[in-house]
């Protein structure tokens, strides 16, 4: 389980000849997205089996989601199981020449954003004894998804250790993880004020000037840390405000956070 986060993300790559493979991965119970696919060319995604919390509704988990267009992408035989309002599947940027390389995926309650070829929706009302740990309805052909010897091999282990498996409906504290971040800052980060932020228009940003020492090692003169509401709110009137255009962003501007 991985909170809130993407449970599986590769970060993207200009290189046209690079190979990559997410398969067989039984995910369970994560937040946001659970495999985020980024431009990766040559990239595999199959037999992979996702289960989301149906009753999160902060935030609410998705399954597969692609980001951009990724040349020569295979995806196959994935299982995605998520809450009826979410994303089960969304590939919608990929080019239409490779829907032969898409086939034979089913998704359960979620969204197949812009009917893709090449992904079914289940519509049987067993999927699966989530349970028994079986994680997968009787109908579905066995190639899709983990398969399930792994399966019960799977439910064997947890058994003989006495491991539960649930949803733990843990919620990250944004407030007080960001708090924690600068009331520790280094203090070659000064002068922190607030102000819209450039890396995510929608976001607030907490501003710091960098020091000399920093700012000719690293390259930038700003630092800015994308905050989420629940600080801009906690700390309203804390910190002066400042229009960003009027800012010295020269060179790389480092930030943290909410950049996709």
């Amino acid at each position: 389980m991985i909170d809130e986060g993407k449970a599986i993300l590769l970060d993207k790559t200009d290189d046209d000849q690079v190979k990559a493979r997410i398969a067989n991965n039984l995910l369970l119970y994560n937040g946001l997205v659970n495999i985020r696919l980024k431009r990766i060319p040559n990239l595999e995604v199959y037999n992979n089996t996702i289960y989301t919390d149906p009753m999160r509704v902060s935030p609410i988990p998705s399954g597969i989601a692609g980001t951009s267009n990724i040349p020569e992408l295979k995806l196959y035989n994935n299982l995605v199981m998520t809450r009826k309002d979410a994303i089960g599947i969304d590939i919608s940027l990929q080019g239409k020449k490779q829907a032969n390389h898409i086939y034979s995926n089913y998704i359960y309650g979620g969204k197949n954003r812009k009917d893709m070829s090449g992904i079914k929706r289940y519509k049987g009302v067993d999927y699966g004894d989530f349970t028994g740990l079986t994680f997968k309805p009787n109908d579905i052909p066995n190639e899709v998804g983990v398969d399930k010897k792994t399966l019960r091999h799977l439910k064997s282990l947890i058994e003989d250790y006495g491991i539960e498996v649930k949803s733990t409906n843990w919620k990250h504290n944004h407030l007080k993880n960001v708090e924690v971040i600068v009331n520790n800052v280094s203090l070659d980060f000064y002068n922190p004020r607030i102000g819209r932020s450039t890396i995510n228009p929608n976001k607030q940003g907490l501003y710091y000037d960098v020091s000399d020492r920093w700012s000719k090692e690293f390259g930038y003169k700003i630092f800015q840390l994308v905050l989420p509401e629940e600080f801009v709110e906690a700390h309203r009137g804390d910190y002066p405000i400042v229009d960003p255009n009027t800012l010295d962003i020269s060179g790389k501007t480092h930030y943290q956070g909410n950049k996709k």
